[in-house]
């Protein structure tokens, strides 16, 4: 019942858009909102809440904010992380240079 009041609050305060490609304002197309029956965005990401102990530590060693804003911004800069740094198990082969 807490995630239909959240889709009605962002649709009557305007920061969600019924119908849209981007349905919640202030997040990225690329970010995938969770979303309620029936296929309606509640506002929150769907990968939210607190950071994984994988995310924490790759915002340690990238000297990032532990958030993901922070780390998703510093993955798409030019400062990407090499794929032999990141841990087994991500289908990640190869490295960049």
């Amino acid at each position: 019942m807490q995630k239909w009041r959240a889709v009605l609050a962002g649709m009557a305060d305007g920061s969600l858009t019924v119908g849209s490609r981007t349905p919640v304002a202030g997040l990225p197309a690329w970010v995938t909102p969770e979303v309620v029956r029936g296929g309606f965005a509640t506002g929150t990401p769907s990968a939210g809440g607190p950071l994984t102990p994988y995310e924490a530590d790759a915002a340690r060693r990238a000297d990032v904010p532990a958030d993901r804003a922070a780390l998703f911004a510093h993955a798409l800069t030019e400062h990407l992380f090499r794929f032999e740094e990141l841990p087994l198990g991500l289908g990640l082969i190869g490295s960049v240079s």
